[in-house]
C-alpha cells in the first residue's frame, strides 16, 4: 500500500484538481488509486463536483478490475461482492470529502471556488469584494473569498491581518473566519489580526458594532475604540480600550506601535522586512514601546532608532536575514 498520510493526500488531490502535479506526484497518486485501502475511508480531501466524480470513477475502475483475482467460476460472485464492498467504502469516503480552505458548499447545494489573495513581505493590498466592501490586506496575510456572495450571508476567511470596511446590508451579515474567532457584522469598519505563528488573535473596531465569538461562545460585542484579544494558549479573552486608528495605521503606510511588547513588534517587523527576529534574553520580549515609523524606512535605520529608545542592542545578519536583540532587559 502506498503510504500517504491525510495531509499528503489532500495536497496531491488538490494539485490534481488544479492540473499542477509533477510526474513523480502523479505516479504516487496513481499508485494510491491502484492500491486503495479501506482503512483510509475516513480521509478528508480537496475537491469540487467534477473532481469528486473523477475520484469515484477511478475508485470504481479499481473495483471492477479486482475480479481478475478470482477463479473463472467465482468471478461473478467476487465481482458482485467487491463492487458492493468498494462502493460502500467509496460512498463513505465521498460523503466526508470537504471543501477545506479553497472550496465552499452553500445552502443551495452548489460548490463555488473561493478566490484567494496572499501578500508577501513588505506588501499591502486593497481588495474590493462583490458587494462593494473594501479590504486592506497587511503583509504576510491571506484572504479567501467567493467571487459572488450567496443570498443569505457574506463569508470570508483570513490568515494574517486585514482591515475591513464593510458595506451595510441588514439582510446579509458579513462574517470573517479565522482559526479561532468568528466576527459577525452588518456594516462597519474593523480590523482582524490572526497570524498562525502568534499566540493572540484580535479584533479592533473603528466604527459601528461587531460580535466576536469563539465557536458557539460569544466573547463580546465591540463598539468603537474597543478591542478583543483571544489568547490561544489559555483560551481566555479580554476586552480593552484602544486607539483604533493607531492600531490600524499600517494600512496608511506606517509602522506604528502603541505600548506594544517587543515580541509583537519584532513579529510585525519580521513580516514587513522578511527577517527572523531572535532574543538573546527572553525578558526582552516583554519590553513595551511606543514608536512610529514610515514603512519605507530601511530596517537598519529603524533598528538604530529603536536602540536609542529602548537601550536594547542588536546584531543583524543580512546573509541569513536574522536580527538578534541583545541585552538582559528593557533598560540595561
Amino acid at each position: 500500500m502506498v503510504a500517504l498520510n491525510k495531509s499528503e493526500l489532500k495536497q496531491l488531490l488538490h494539485k490534481q484538481a488544479q492540473n499542477t502535479l509533477t510526474p513523480d506526484e502523479q505516479q504516487r497518486l496513481d499508485e494510491w488509486y491502484e492500491a486503495f485501502d479501506t482503512t483510509q475511508k475516513d480521509l478528508t480531501v480537496f475537491n469540487d463536483t467534477e473532481h469528486e466524480n473523477e475520484i469515484k470513477q477511478r475508485l470504481l475502475n479499481r473495483i471492477l478490475q479486482s475480479e481478475i483475482l478470482a477463479e473463472p467460476n467465482d468471478r461473478k460472485r467476487v465481482r458482485f461482492l467487491n463492487i458492493w464492498q468498494w462502493s460502500s467504502v467509496a460512498a463513505v469516503l465521498l460523503m466526508v470529502i470537504g471543501a477545506v480552505s479553497f472550496w465552499k458548499f452553500n445552502t443551495a447545494g452548489n460548490h463555488e471556488k473561493l478566490l484567494s489573495f496572499q501578500t508577501t513581505q513588505g506588501q499591502l493590498r486593497q481588495i474590493t469584494l462583490d458587494d462593494g466592501s473594501q479590504i486592506w490586506l497587511n503583509a504576510g496575510s491571506k484572504l479567501s473569498y467567493p467571487k459572488h456572495f450567496d443570498a443569505s450571508r457574506r463569508e470570508v476567511y483570513l490568515d494574517g491581518e486585514a482591515y475591513f470596511d464593510v458595506k451595510h446590508n441588514v439582510e446579509k451579515p458579513f462574517v470573517v473566519h479565522t482559526d479561532r474567532l468568528t466576527t459577525n457584522v452588518l456594516g462597519t469598519a474593523f480590523s482582524v489580526t490572526a497570524y498562525k505563528n502568534m499566540p493572540v488573535e484580535a479584533v479592533t473596531l473603528m466604527r459601528g458594532k461587531v460580535q466576536v465569538a469563539h465557536g458557539k461562545e460569544v466573547l463580546g460585542f465591540l463598539t468603537p475604540d474597543k478591542r478583543i484579544e483571544y489568547d490561544i494558549n489559555t483560551g481566555k479573552s479580554r476586552l480593552m480600550n484602544v486607539d483604533a486608528a493607531s492600531l490600524i495605521s499600517w494600512k496608511e503606510g506606517k509602522l506604528q506601535f502603541e505600548d506594544q511588547d517587543m515580541q509583537d513588534i519584532s513579529a510585525r517587523l519580521g513580516r514587513w522586512y522578511g527577517y527572523t527576529f531572535k532574543f538573546e534574553n527572553n525578558q526582552i520580549k516583554n519590553c513595551r514601546y511606543t514608536a512610529s515609523f514610515n514603512n519605507r524606512i530601511p530596517l537598519k535605520n529603524l533598528l538604530k532608532v529603536m536602540k536609542e529608545i529602548s537601550l536594547v542592542k542588536y546584531r543583524i545578519d543580512t546573509t541569513q536575514k536574522t536580527v538578534t536583540l541583545l541585552g538582559t532587559g528593557c533598560n540595561q
